[in-house]
């Protein structure tokens, strides 16, 4: 599903807001689809804190939501985001990452920690003293595989098919859960949805990476 993946692209080398495209549309209708059937009066409840309490069947969430859940005991199982038949899997990645400043003094040094933080024991220790985040890499991960609890199982399943966020992802994710809303409550169409999205990125678009 490449919903909020694929709202920022290089393009004749510069980076452009692409919400319009046509796989974002044909997902925002799918979306609306799905809404004609309910009530219209309301926008999406919020997920995680609705999903707590059981008011909400599913949600869609982390690795790291799903470590909250298992220390809350709360009973859940997880299964791959659905994509249409002529689609492909896909899923988000994304994370913490360990780097060294540009200013940096003793640029060396630092990136010799940055490579400590990163290696698999130090990545499977961490995990063992917090048990939230999963490790960074594959060899850590498989080091502490076997006291996984069984949730993580099809969520690690899905690394395969991980791709980056778009650029400025936490400002998308802003703009479109409003125009979301919007949609779902029928105040706007799928397309007028986006375009809305658009005009508020294109402006952040070019103040950060410009014209």
């Amino acid at each position: 599903m490449d919903l909020r993946r694929r709202f920022g692209d290089r393009i004749r080398g510069r980076f452009i807001p692409v919400a319009t495209m046509k796989n974002n549309l044909e997902a925002f209708e799918w979306i609306d689809e799905w809404a004609r059937r309910y009530n219209r009066t309301k926008a999406p409840v919020p997920g995680g804190a609705s999903f707590d309490t059981g008011t909400l069947a599913m949600t869609i969430a982390s690795t790291s939501n799903a470590a909250n859940y298992i220390r809350s005991e709360i009973e859940f199982t997880t299964s791959p985001v659905p994509h249409p038949p002529q689609g492909r899997r896909i899923t988000w990645g994304g994370g913490y990452v360990v780097g060294v400043p540009s200013g940096a003094v003793n640029k060396t040094e630092a990136l010799k920690l940055l490579v400590f933080f990163a290696s698999p024991r130090v990545q499977a220790r961490r995990w063992t003293e917090f048990q939230s985040l999963l490790p960074a890499n594959w060899d850590a991960i498989r080091m502490v595989a076997s006291r996984l609890d069984r949730a993580y199982e099809p969520l690690l399943d899905q690394l395969p098919y991980a791709v980056p966020r778009a650029p400025m992802d936490g400002e998308w994710y802003r703009a479109l859960r409003q125009s979301e809303d919007l949609m779902v409550a029928g105040t706007l169409t799928p397309q007028e949805a986006l375009e809305r999205a658009q005009l508020v990125m294109s402006a952040r678009f070019e103040e950060v990476f410009g014209k």
